[in-house]
């Protein structure tokens, strides 16, 4: 006779169960912002993620993963952006020199909250803590400066948020962007049928 599945030793759901689940972790995060409709320069003032880890076995190491994730959030949501030369397509700030990664100096002050719902897919009930952090800085951030600018009816759409984007917005103009170069379904040559 074949030994138990591990889940079921340990008190979680079935093996049968299981099938399609993940150990997803989630959260949500808010930006206070202060934005100079003058000239578009901003400051965030105050960053709130509240983040869903599972069971937190290491918490130093949660912190950390979480804090690294908010970084490169951070990253993408306020400086980095690969420029094309539009003529040629080539990358125009391929290199370090010419493109700016934020440096723990450059990072604002976040609340970093917690909250453990163990993950029942998974023994001791974890959960990935390193993504969660990715994704708020652009939408959260994009938003509070929207909200500040309400009486102005300025929209965000594209990162990275930038003075100069959000002076453009401002004054009634989008910032010069270049061309998404990002492939579609429909681009590739069965027209994404196994996309």
């Amino acid at each position: 006779m074949a030994p138990e599945p591990v889940a079921r030793r340990r008190g979680a759901a079935p093996a049968a169960l299981l099938r399609g689940w993940g150990a997803y972790s989630f959260g949500t995060a808010a930006a206070q912002v202060a934005v100079d409709p003058q000239t578009g320069e901003f400051d965030v003032e105050r960053f709130v993620l509240v983040h869903d880890g599972g069971t937190v076995v290491n918490p130093t190491i949660v912190e950390g993963q979480v804090r690294g994730g908010l970084a490169q959030g951070f990253g993408a949501a306020l400086s980095e952006e690969l420029r094309y030369d539009a003529d040629t397509g080539q990358l125009v700030n391929g290199s370090m020199v010419d493109y700016f990664v934020p440096t723990a100096a450059d990072l604002p002050q976040v609340e970093l909250l917690h909250t453990e719902v163990p993950s029942p897919v998974t023994p001791f009930g974890v959960r990935g803590v390193g993504e969660v952090g990715t994704i708020p800085p652009g939408a959260a951030v994009a938003n509070a400066v929207c909200d500040a600018l309400a009486d102005h009816g300025v929209e965000l759409t594209a990162l990275p948020i930038t003075p100069e984007a959000i002076w453009s917005a401002l004054a009634g103009r989008t910032a010069a962007r270049e061309p998404e170069l990002t492939p579609t379904p429909a681009d590739l040559p069965d027209g994404g049928v196994e996309y």
